[in-house]
């Protein structure tokens, strides 16, 4: 990656694999040219407010990702302050086609990740950092590692597109005890292996914050929330599924298989194992 301070949009050449990642900041007096690449690309806003101009115009400001596909042609337009931009352009020959034929069907998609569950963002801030890393690096297998960062955030933005509007924060909704909120609304089986800190990070508020904040929300410690849905999820998977009793343990978040026995009997009154069983029969 190569720190750029530009005045028009920059020029890109693909690599072999397919892949670059380029930081573009804004100059005062960068100059807005009509683009329209071979390749796709994501652009992420760090910092600065802009326009994307295509079919029609798209507000830039910082935390919105972009999708634009191959062969669209679109101008980028700083306003009120220059833009910092991280795009990832990608060859869309080497990646599922149809990934990108759902991305691509209505042009450009634009999305708020600050308005959205708040590990989207930590996800995508981190998938972008771990491409610039791999392509700075150049660490054996980087190039395999950049293919399935590309995925991912890929599959990231389909699940985005067909996301329902109730799951989205409004942009008058953006306090800390929305953001606790939505991520107590949002907490799947991927955040069972959240830490205090890991959560208040992906709200975008101090650890003490999130703690006083998500003890007032749901009348429990994150440190019991989260070890109750554990246990929920526990006993999910010793019910649906053949997994092994560590297995269950390592899926549902636990790093110790006798700490696992533990809590289970204590909140479930039996030992994992004859919990499966007499739910199974």
């Amino acid at each position: 990656m190569k720190y750029l301070d530009v005045i028009r949009p920059v020029e890109v050449t693909l690599p072999p694999h397919g892949i670059k990642v380029i930081e573009s900041h804004h100059g005062q007096r960068f100059e807005p040219v009509e683009l329209c690449h071979t390749f796709a690309k994501f652009l992420f806003v760090l910092d600065g407010k802009g326009i994307l101009q295509a079919n029609k115009k798209f507000v830039l400001y910082p935390s919105a990702l972009v999708y634009v596909p191959a062969g669209l042609r679109h101008t980028l337009m700083d306003r009120e302050s220059p833009l910092v931009i991280y795009a990832v352009c990608f060859d869309p020959r080497h990646f599922d086609r149809h990934l990108q034929d759902c991305l691509s069907r209505d042009g450009i998609h634009h999305w708020s990740l600050a308005h959205q569950s708040p590990h989207l963002l930590t996800e995508t801030r981190r998938d972008i950092r771990e491409l610039m890393h791999e392509q700075r690096d150049l660490r054996p297998g980087w190039e395999c590692q950049q293919h399935a960062l590309i995925n991912q955030l890929l599959v990231r933005a389909v699940r985005l597109t067909v996301r329902e509007s109730s799951e989205v924060i409004s942009s008058s909704e953006g306090s800390g005890v929305h953001r606790v909120q939505k991520y107590i609304d949002s907490f799947n089986y991927r955040m069972l292996h959240d830490t205090l800190d890991t959560a208040a990070s992906a709200c975008g508020i101090s650890r003490r914050r999130f703690t006083d904040l998500f003890k007032t929300l749901t009348g429990e410690t994150f440190h019991t929330y989260v070890r109750k849905r554990r246990i929920e999820r526990a006993k999910q998977l010793l019910i649906e599924t053949d997994l092994s009793v560590a297995g269950v343990a390592f899926e549902s978040g636990f790093e110790d298989i006798s700490h696992f026995h533990r809590i289970f009997r204590i909140l479930v009154g039996q030992t994992p194992g004859d919990f499966g069983k007499s739910h199974r029969q």
